[in-house]
């Protein structure tokens, strides 16, 4: 068994028209999830001992708040795991990894989580409970074996580590390319997405909201899977235009999930 050496928790209050946005510290013991609160109002993310954790680490963390997800990163000697439960709509939701064994071939995450039950006392609040703890780099596939009132924690596939999201919706995450950039005669875009059937429209629109061009790709469903797309930009397109993805409506094909990329050729 692994010790663990870090610990977090993370919750976002809005109140009324203010939104604060800040971060605890918790250390605990046991198998008990921790709860996920803010308390002290510290908007940085510190390790138990008061230092700040790298910036590309604390950035990291960020972008994955408000997904499902279990994944880890390396960096340096560190083997970093983060699970984050995805944005919930008050308190009382909350996760911890309560064991890590790294065997001969694989590492074995045991994560636990807790959702608030009826008549239950919770803070009004949207809340973003995660755990986050670092080992020694290891070159082993990791394993998650959920416990608690999740039976199921989403994972990358198709991609080892998650790249820095810029634009997003619940659904469907982009990493390339950034919205208001340039671009040449082609576009590449890249991204993960867990999605209906798997399957991701993209349209092609100029400035007078015309579709010029209209595709589809699959990535995946159940999990968050890796897609790329390489586009060739119709000889319409001189100046401004905008690149849509969504996933269709099974009920009526309305653009669900819907990114929306401001792009200039």
């Amino acid at each position: 068994m692994v010790r663990k050496v870090l610990l977090f928790s993370f919750a976002l209050l809005m109140v009324t028209s203010m939104v604060f946005l800040g971060i605890g510290c918790t250390q605990t013991n046991g198998d008990e999830p921790n709860n996920g609160n803010n308390e002290n109002g510290n908007g940085d993310i510190v390790d138990p001992n008061g230092s700040e954790l790298p910036k590309e680490i604390e950035d990291w963390v960020y972008s994955s708040l408000a997904m499902n997800l279990g994944q880890s990163k390396v960096y340096g000697e560190d083997l970093y795991i983060l699970v984050t439960y995805g944005e919930k709509p008050t308190g009382g939701y909350n996760v911890k990894i309560t064991d890590i064994d790294v065997t001969d071939e694989s590492v074995e995450v045991s994560v636990k989580f807790k959702a608030p039950k009826d008549g239950d006392i919770v803070t009004q609040a949207i809340t973003y409970p995660y755990d986050l703890e670092v080992i020694e780099k290891v070159d082993l596939p990791l394993n998650f074996n959920v416990s608690g009132d999740e039976d199921y924690l989403m994972t990358l596939q198709g991609i080892d580590e998650l790249k820095p999201i810029v634009a997003e919706s619940i659904w469907i995450k982009i990493f390339e390319p950034a919205p208001n950039g340039s671009v040449g005669d082609q576009v590449s875009i890249s991204g993960i997405a867990s999605v209906f059937e798997g399957n991701i429209v993209y349209e092609v629109i100029d400035e007078s909201g015309n579709t010029l061009y209209e595709n589809f790709t699959t990535a995946g469903m159940g999990d968050w899977y890796y897609f790329e797309i390489d586009i060739d930009l119709p000889s319409e397109i001189t100046d401004n235009f905008k690149i849509e993805l969504y996933s269709p409506s099974a009920i009526d094909g309305s653009k669900t999930s819907l990114v929306s990329l401001n792009l200039k050729r």
